[in-house]
């Protein structure tokens, strides 16, 4: 069980989380009005609904804020390469403590709680039996779905790999040159050595074969300017931000709750796809 705490997890992109963010603002809402936590069951019918509705708007402002804009201003540490189960349930746990932060404060303003240690920690303390089961009970769910729908797309894309294994998909040279920025220098090899390249800021670092083994060489280029050089070699495909692979190269492919992870031949290291590029890369392998 606690392996499972560290395993992969995909970092939902932008839209995901707004509809996750509304989504459950109204399901509190509806549990605001159905059971009545808070000591709800105490105030005058008369403005009862109104005050119930600003729980609901005052969570879903904390939610957009801490789960939408927050993930989307940090993209290096809300990374699908780096973010784990854990990580999503601890990030979780603490938007419910600031939601119950910020709660204790609306209740101060609507008069309904004196501002002080007592009512804070029992306004969080509520909010936390409240949100912690079903949030953990989503994040798992949501981990197992996603494993299981990339796993059985890996089996596919393996078997894809297998069928084209004995015929070359591309038809151009099959030297390749990719030039540096200051053009004083180059990297030029057979396009059946290279495995890969990803960035190094201002640099590329290119994974070949060479001798049976191995090698990487260091040029200064961005990704993105590599990227338009290989345009015109039909395997090359950037796979994620930080990565493009010769697709002609790949031995396997298997899947977890972030995407896919690529292995090549000779070498250890692991090559991940991006979630939002899972499509196109299973488009391009079976060539639609």
């Amino acid at each position: 069980m606690l392996n499972l705490f560290k395993q992969p997890y995909s970092v939902s992109s932008v839209n995901e989380r707004i509809v996750h963010t509304i989504a459950i603002s109204t399901f509190v809402y509806i549990f605001l009005v159905v059971f009545e936590p808070f000591d709800l069951n105490l105030l005058d019918a008369s403005n009862k609904d109104l005050i119930v509705l600003g729980y609901g708007i005052f969570i879903l402002l904390i939610l957009f804020i801490f789960y939408v804009i927050v993930p989307l201003g940090l993209p290096t540490i809300f990374s699908s390469t780096k973010w784990k189960v854990y990580k999503e349930l601890v990030w979780m746990i603490f938007v419910l403590f600031i939601i119950g932060t910020g709660l204790s404060t609306y209740e101060h303003f609507i008069g309904t709680r004196t501002m002080g240690w007592v009512s804070l920690y029992e306004t969080i303390l509520k909010t936390a039996v409240i949100g912690f089961f079903p949030i953990t009970a989503l994040v798992v769910l949501n981990y197992t779905r996603l494993l299981k729908k990339h796993y059985d797309e890996a089996e596919t894309i393996n078997a894809l790999l297998n069928t084209n294994e004995d015929s070359n998909r591309s038809t151009e040279s099959a030297h390749v040159s990719i030039k540096s920025d200051n053009k004083s220098e180059s990297f030029s090899k057979e396009k059946d050595s290279i495995l890969f390249l990803t960035t190094l800021g201002n640099y590329v670092e290119i994974y070949f074969v060479q001798d049976g083994k191995v090698k990487k060489e260091i040029l200064r280029a961005t990704l993105g300017k590599t990227e338009k050089q290989l345009s015109e070699y039909l395997d090359f495909f950037r796979c994620h931000r930080a990565f493009i692979v010769n697709t002609s190269k790949i031995v396997s492919i298997d899947g977890n709750a972030s995407g896919y992870n690529l292995h090549f031949q000779n070498t250890d290291q692991i090559v991940p796809v991006s979630r939002r590029n899972t499509s196109k890369f299973r488009n391009f392998i079976s060539g639609k």
